[in-house]
């Protein structure tokens, strides 16, 4: 190793203090083999005292430490160099049966078909074999070969990003997880989102409970709660939440759920190439400084709940990542002074109600039955989009469904297994099915019912439950539709009731009674000349006039009839 004049000139100082050679070495930033040689030629080209080596110009130092014809070194002869620590060896190997490898060859060969170093080497031995001649050491041909292809490639380069201002939000998760401790003694584990303009670095972090969409769509709203305006687009890495596909160089397939929340809040999304995070290089490097700066010392923290671990983190981040200076332009430049004065004025501004996930459920075909399941419920929906392709939001305790982006029924979110109906949704015919079989449920809205058309219709229907109970309710409700469809005048249905309530055989009080006595009276109606039918009361006055009956009018009535 060839030191500059500088610090040739203070190893040699120090060797000739007899200062020890790791010593020498460590201060000097130079190997102990190096400081030895230095010390070896010294003695070589006759220094002995410090006086001495003050005595010499740079030029001349040099050149006796360095010119070999100087030193006197033989390379024939084996020169043994006495020393406290080190004993050095220059021998000249008498076998030259090597095998040089043709590391050019050797290097083509591995990039061709990506093969390790292990298996040139083996592949070297092999041929040494083959040649018998002797091969390098294992340590020495990869040395040479990890030399070689260092020379052979191109150097290291980073590429200048261009972002404008309130473009883009790239959103990333932390390596790092933090360990939360939950007031039952259970233990869960929290995950670091992040979130940063590329154009000001202005970061947004907090503590996510899980890796699920809706825990992804509740951080995004936060974080744009917390920047006060939106991008024009987020770029996002390929989590299996917000991405179901992506190839490199294809089209991404975002989950169904994220790219719906996403329209909502009118934000493009942009994945980056698999394994490729130079699109969100930004939140990349933001990360690191995140997990530096701020999960250290929130590590050393706890809370009770995950809403104060994350506001702790969001303070961190702005008081050593927004408000700390940036990129040494000096301590007034802060990504926060970027954010306000450039990034700010150039995004989007919020609307007044930002959206809350919201699952989405597309191309829901609707059956038959206008009855849609969603998460294992049944939701009505208007009839006459049967057979027809609809979309479902469900979004905290409602749900609602959609059309060509047109809402066309909303339910409350069910709890139970019974399908949420109704009547609007419904054909005419069964919505009226259903509306009477709503209306008579129990004895006490028959007999409502029955009262509303007729006070003997209300005595009937009474007798019929005492007697009978809810034995009796098609018989009930067949009679109120008889009053209630006006097929018959009120006043002959009553007169029919009470001929049927007149008979003592009680089997004969049914409907199909009913229907043969108002027929009867109809008969009579037709042919009578009043064209009036003769009703209980005209009957007994009829009977009391004929002479034949006298007695009936000296009987005295039994009390109670």
């Amino acid at each position: 190793m060839t030191l500059d004049v500088e610090r040739l000139r203070k190893v040699a100082q120090m060797c000739l203090l007899n200062k020890s050679v790791r010593n020498i070495a460590a201060l000097n930033g130079c190997s102990p083999s190096t400081a030895v040689r230095i010390r070896a030629r010294l003695k070589q080209a006759g220094f002995s005292l410090l006086e001495d080596l003050n005595k010499v110009s740079d030029a001349e130092l040099s050149q006796k430490i360095y010119a070999r014809n100087n030193i006197a070194v033989d390379s024939s002869k084996e020169i043994e160099i006495l020393d406290k620590h080190v004993l050095i060896r220059r021998t000249v190997n008498k076998e030259r049966n090597v095998l040089v490898p043709d590391f050019d060859r050797i290097i083509d060969e591995c990039v061709r078909s990506k093969a390790s170093i292990q298996t040139a080497y083996i592949d070297y031995l092999e041929q040494c074999k083959v040649q018998n001649k002797r091969p390098y050491s294992r340590s020495y041909f990869f040395k040479l070969f990890k030399a070689k292809l260092k020379a052979t490639q191109d150097p290291v380069v980073t590429m200048y990003q261009m972002h404008s201002y309130g473009e883009a939000v790239q959103l990333d998760l932390a390596g790092d997880t933090l360990k939360f401790i939950k007031p039952d003694g259970s233990a869960a584990k929290l995950y670091i989102l992040v979130m940063t303009w590329p154009a000001s670095y202005y970061t947004y972090a907090a503590l996510i409970p899980d890796m699920t969409t809706a825990s992804f769509c509740e951080g995004i709203v936060k974080g744009l709660q917390f920047f006060g305006c939106k991008p024009d687009c987020l770029i996002i890495d390929n989590a299996k939440a917000l991405v179901t596909k992506h190839h490199v160089g294809a089209d991404e397939i975002f989950n169904e759920q994220f790219s719906f929340f996403m329209r909502k809040l009118g934000i493009l999304i942009d994945a980056n190439n698999p394994r490729s995070p130079t699109s969100k290089s930004a939140v990349e490097r933001t990360v690191g400084i995140v997990c530096d700066r701020c999960l250290s010392r929130l590590k050393k923290e706890k809370y009770q709940n995950i809403e104060e671990y994350s506001l702790r983190l969001l303070s961190l981040v702005d008081q050593y990542i927004n408000k700390a200076p940036f990129r040494q332009r000096g301590s007034d430049t802060q990504r926060e002074t970027l954010f306000n004065q450039y990034e700010k004025l150039k995004a989007h501004p919020l609307p007044d109600i930002l959206p809350g996930f919201t699952k989405y459920y597309p191309g829901i075909k609707v059956p038959s039955n206008y009855l849609v399941n969603v998460e294992g419920h049944l939701y009505s929906v208007p009839y006459r989009f049967v057979g027809k392709q609809i979309d479902a939001e469900v979004c905290g305790s409602s749900i609602v469904f959609f059309h060509d982006t047109k809402v066309i029924a909303g339910h409350l979110k069910s709890i139970s297994d019974v399908p949420q109906i109704l009547p609007e949704h419904m054909p005419k015919g069964h919505a009226a099915l259903a509306k009477k079989r709503s209306m008579y449920n129990t004895e006490e809205s028959i007999l409502a019912e029955a009262k509303l058309q007729s006070l003997e219709l209300f005595r009937l229907c009474e007798i019929w439950l005492n007697r009978d109970g809810m034995q009796k309710k098609k018989a009930c409700i067949y009679s109120i539709n008889l009053y209630k469809r006006n097929y018959f005048n009120v006043s002959l249905l009553d007169e029919a009731v009470r001929r049927m309530r007149s008979s003592t055989d009680y089997r004969l009080w049914n409907t199909y009674t009913l229907r043969k006595i108002l027929s009867e009276i109809k008969d009579e109606v037709m042919s009578s000349d009043t064209g009036r039918f003769m009703t209980q009361e005209d009957i007994i006055e009829d009977v009391l006039s004929n002479p034949d009956y006298t007695y009936l009018r000296t009987v005295k009535p039994v009390k109670g009839e």
